[in-house]
């Protein structure tokens, strides 16, 4: 509360990121040199690398955003972020979105939120609760029947796909 949220996106992001009711704005990014320019009129307190970014986090500190996040475990954090809470992606148990958060730690006590808990910060609604105030967190989804094994078979290849993910999957 009280503060502006915008994200930074890719194209491909940028429709789900816009209809979040918890983010301000959405600023898509092409490129190092106009997410610098951006920065410089937006002139944010904070910028926050959940995906790290050697060329943006330069562009931040170009553009003089005063507190600049990214993880510990890139060299190039520690030439161009001021803050470096150390958050490890390799081997960890946790989901993608507990790992953000950790990034959080330099400005919120706990950072830790079970798994389940994560939906409802994306802040995304249907229809029935969209006309709800921002601060009030959307009902649980309806429980799903149980999911079925995964097909797999011994001695078939089986393959897994994930489309659309822009390389981050």
């Amino acid at each position: 509360p009280g503060c502006t949220v915008r994200l930074a996106v890719r194209r491909y992001a940028y429709d789900v990121a816009a209809a979040s009711r918890f983010v301000d704005g959405v600023v898509r990014v092409t490129d190092a040199s106009a997410f610098e320019r951006d920065l410089r009129v937006l002139r944010p307190d904070a910028v926050i690398f959940a995906f790290p970014s050697r060329a943006l986090a330069r562009a931040a500190a170009r553009a003089g955003v005063p507190l600049r996040v990214g993880t510990a475990r890139r060299w190039w954090h520690w030439v161009w972020c001021n803050l470096r809470p150390f958050v490890r992606r390799r081997g960890a148990s946790l989901h993608e979105a507990q790992l953000n958060l950790q990034l959080l730690a330099p400005f919120v006590a706990d950072t830790v939120l079970p798994r389940d808990a994560l939906w409802r910060l994306a802040g995304l609604a249907d229809d029935a609760s969209a006309g709800r105030q921002a601060s009030s967190a959307p009902a649980a989804p309806p429980a799903s029947p149980a999911a079925p094994d995964w097909p797999l078979r011994a001695g078939v290849t089986n393959v897994m796909l994930q489309v659309r993910s822009n390389g981050n999957g």
